[in-house]
């Protein structure tokens, strides 16, 4: 735990959840080296720690098809760097569709993913019977499997990257609430916690 907090940093992030510190941890990686981030309790105490935290690749649109995969690959390779575990655990994931409409969708969702050379298979009625079978198949139409889908422990993808953060650079500062974000000419110019300005 660092204690001194800087007068002056290039970036300060707020909020030390699983989002604040992937951002913490990518500014870092891609040069941002002076960067802090600030967690008004400890981190994951906020939304993160009650997330489902499920890891599925497939998305609406390509980009979003593209963030997923980048993130579970990441995930692994963390875990690898930081000798943290993610509790990352790929048991695979089945979307169904009840309509021609949403099978449409779905198979058009599969085909961009499989650009990304995302794993997924269409399945017809049978197939999913037999990948699920307790599952009522009355209504669907047919759907795609998506093997190395998953799910992930919240906590534990916050620290690997927090930790991977810190290897980067970053310093983070827990009970550290921002009472106030500085603004000067429309500009953000720092931050104020109850003890602390901050310039960037």
């Amino acid at each position: 735990m660092i204690n001194k907090l800087p007068k002056f940093c290039k970036t300060v992030v707020i909020g030390g959840g699983v989002a604040g510190c992937s951002v913490a941890y990518h500014l870092a990686k891609y040069g941002w080296k002076d960067t802090i981030l600030l967690e008004r309790d400890q981190l994951t105490s906020g939304t993160t720690w009650h997330a489902a935290g499920l890891v599925g690749q497939l998305g609406a649109t390509a980009t979003i098809t593209k963030l997923r995969k980048y993130s579970l690959n990441l995930y692994k390779e963390l875990e690898k760097k930081t000798e943290l575990s993610t509790g990352l655990k790929q048991n695979g994931a089945i979307t169904v569709a009840s309509s021609k409409e949403r099978l449409q969708e779905l198979l058009r969702q599969a085909t961009s993913a499989q650009l990304f050379d995302v794993n997924v298979d269409v399945l017809d009625k049978q197939k999913i019977k037999d990948l699920y079978p307790v599952i009522n198949d009355q209504d669907i139409l047919g759907g795609v499997y998506m093997p190395e889908d998953g799910q992930a422990d919240p906590v534990g993808v916050t620290n690997v990257l927090a930790k991977a953060a810190r290897l980067e650079g970053v310093k983070i500062f827990e009970k550290t609430p921002v009472t106030k974000i500085l603004v000067k000419n429309n500009r953000i110019t720092g931050v104020e916690t109850a003890s602390w300005k901050n310039r960037l």
